[in-house]
């Protein structure tokens, strides 16, 4: 309930009705700014010291439909988004949060399930429902000019990229692989899980990657490939995981909450409540990690910005 959420001393904004759904949410480096991308083929950006919608790109319908990543590069100044029919393209974003210089990217060839930029470059990487890697720069004059390899049997769910060098991990919930990136190829490949995956991801350092299945959340060491941790989420299917960016707490998206767990103990630490009980698959949290949105997956819902408890 809206109204509830105003008392909440956790909610820091509140965009309501939001039309279709949002499938996509990314924080600016400086917390400025939140986009979100939408089942509706819009891009929207609002403006977190307002708490107003600045700008909106309604026209990417044929181009992308639904816009089902979106990222900033690192420098903030330009806007990254892809969508289900593969496509990609950046825009850069000034201070008002208007979006300008559209740059079409190259293509992957199936729906975008996963987009990440090097922490350390100009490049980004995504991965597709067909499990196939494409890194290219995120600004390219001239024709775009990218790489890519058939790294995985299913859905890219999650990537990472180090600070430095030409190497990438991903996985798609039941197997991780690692790629070089300047020869596109595999250098190895391990099997972690046979259970049908809802969504992983790597901690910032790329040291474990979380996965969740069923009720359980299962949390990878990448190095040697082996099991430290399952977390048992009460009989609560986990849609959406991440970590924190100190890599000591998980974040999950259940049935109308956000739990946040500890990763050594697999204990709760905290909770945050949507007010109802649909699920919840896209989060996006602050680089200071200070905020966190959040928003459930259906049509009108309100989009919440939160103060992560400690």
């Amino acid at each position: 309930n809206p109204e509830e959420d105003i008392t909440d001393p956790n909610v820091v904004h509140l965009f309501s009705n939001m039309g279709w759904t949002v499938k996509s949410l990314a924080f600016s480096p400086d917390k400025r700014f939140l986009v979100a991308g939408k089942l509706d083929a819009k891009l929207i950006v609002l403006d977190l010291t307002t708490g107003e919608q600045v700008f909106e790109i309604n026209d990417l319908q044929n181009e992308m439909s639904q816009v089902t990543s979106v990222a900033f590069s690192r420098d903030g100044k330009r806007i990254i988004a892809a969508g289900f029919k593969g496509a990609i393209a950046s825009w850069a974003i000034n201070d008002a949060g208007q979006l300008s210089d559209k740059q079409a990217l190259a293509s992957q060839a199936k729906q975008v399930q996963t987009l990440v930029v090097s922490p350390a470059s100009g490049f980004l990487i995504s991965g597709s429902s067909r499990g196939q890697l494409l890194w290219q720069p995120v600004v390219s004059p001239g024709a775009p000019k990218s790489r890519q390899i058939e790294a995985l049997p299913r859905a890219v769910l999650a990537i990472h990229l180090p600070k430095s060098g030409l190497k990438a991990i991903a996985s798609d919930g039941q197997t991780l692989v690692a790629v070089d990136l300047k020869n596109a190829k595999l250098l190895g490949e391990r099997k972690l899980q046979k259970a049908y995956p809802h969504a992983a991801a790597f901690s910032a350092d790329g040291s474990r990657l979380a996965i969740t299945s069923g009720y359980e959340i299962n949390v990878f060491n990448t190095a040697t490939q082996s099991h430290e941790l399952k977390i048992d989420t009460d009989h609560d299917i986990q849609w959406s995981v991440g970590f924190m960016p100190d890599g000591k707490r998980i974040y999950s998206g259940g049935r109308g909450r956000v739990t946040f767990w500890d990763v050594e103990s697999g204990e709760p630490t905290a909770r945050l409540s949507v007010g109802d009980v649909l699920t919840i698959k896209t989060i996006a949290v602050s680089d200071d990690s200070q905020w966190l949105a959040t928003i459930p997956e259906s049509a009108g819902q309100t989009l919440r910005v939160f103060k992560i408890p400690d």
